[in-house]
């Protein structure tokens, strides 16, 4: 057992390992501020960060369903030898559960946003708000194209769309919390839309193909400066209303903070009150809830819960709490 540096990653290795096992949040292997942590004679990998003392696994283990365990296993080892705690930050209810049976601790953080792209996302009551933003994109003459380098590469357009996520980035101000860095043309199993509004390039949608939930994650939805009102929700709508006549069943939005902290196992009354005191605290700083209200205006077809996962009884501290912010890059920009 053991981590593999970012020199020696394997990058279509890792690519074909969040493509067959990987969960909403297993781009983080694709990362290059990533550590891997491996096991020798299993397939597999688990992404982490370390800091505030803590390893903390981002997602669940990208494995087959039956390794899960040693895994899990094989991590807390690996954090106990460097006198870490470890911690699994954003992962589902059967981890979870996997990890309950091992005597760990949880709580319930947020929720996981899924769309059934064969659903008319402009369809509804419900609908009315996203009606409204797609209807001024388009009179603004905001339109939406499918870049497909597999079947003709323009450096001229991908030279463009770096520079516009380049813009998105120097433009960032207030409250940030990302996974990843954007690498838009780094690792496959990717599709890229953009959108233009005259001749300007003004926004720009990544997916990653993602096995386990037979469709895909909204990897990346950026608007430029200055683009149009209407700008996103349109590159969201045309992009999966595109899958869907292609018949893919699911594009998820990834696990989203929720707007108080659930359910808590493995924790004392103590524990739990300050555990949801902290993330209080972190709401109202970073406004942790502000994607999930964009993306609520959108046909949501289901919900998961998410979880926490704290390898050791007591659960949540103020320790796994900073490491888990640091994880996730909360910062002010």
């Amino acid at each position: 057992m053991g981590e593999i540096l970012s020199e020696s990653r394997g990058e279509s290795a890792l690519v074909e390992l969040v493509r067959r096992y990987g969960g909403p949040v297993s781009t983080a292997l694709l990362d290059p501020s990533t550590r891997l942590f491996v096991m020798p004679g299993h397939e597999g990998a688990i992404g982490y960060r370390v800091g505030f003392g803590c390893g903390v696994a981002l997602g669940e283990p990208a494995c087959p369903e039956g390794e899960q365990q040693a895994f899990a296993e094989g991590f807390r080892e690996h954090c106990q030898r460097r006198r870490w705690r470890a911690v699994f930050a954003v992962v589902g209810r059967r981890f979870t559960q996997l990890a309950l049976d091992l005597g760990w601790s949880a709580l319930e953080w947020g929720e996981e946003l899924v769309l059934d792209p064969r659903q008319d996302q402009l369809q509804g009551e419900g609908a009315r708000d996203l009606r409204k933003k797609v209807k001024r994109g388009r009179k603004a003459g905001v339109q939406a194209f499918e870049y497909r380098p597999d079947s003709r590469v323009d450096e001229l357009l991908e030279r463009s769309l770096i520079e516009l996520a380049n813009d998105w980035v120097a433009a960032r101000r207030g409250p940030q919390v990302f996974l990843s860095g954007i690498r838009l043309f780094e690792g496959g199993a990717r599709r890229w839309f953009y959108a233009r509004a005259g001749e300007h390039l003004v926004g720009l949608l990544t997916l990653i193909r993602l096995d386990s939930i037979d469709g895909f994650l909204v990897e990346h939805l950026l608007a430029r400066p200055g683009s149009p009102v209407g700008t996103s929700e349109l590159l969201v709508t045309e992009s999966v209303t595109a899958l869907g006549r292609e018949g893919v069943p699911c594009v998820t939005f990834g696990p989203e903070p929720g707007m108080a902290l659930g359910r808590a196992w493995g924790m004392g009354p103590a524990r739990q009150t300050m555990a949801r005191m902290l993330y209080r605290m972190a709401d109202r700083a970073f406004h942790l809830e502000a994607k999930t209200v964009y993306h609520h205006k959108f046909r949501i077809a289901r919900t998961e819960p998410s979880f926490l996962v704290f390898a050791r009884k007591g659960g949540m501290s103020v320790r796994e709490t900073g490491a888990v912010l640091t994880a996730f890059h909360v910062s002010w920009a």
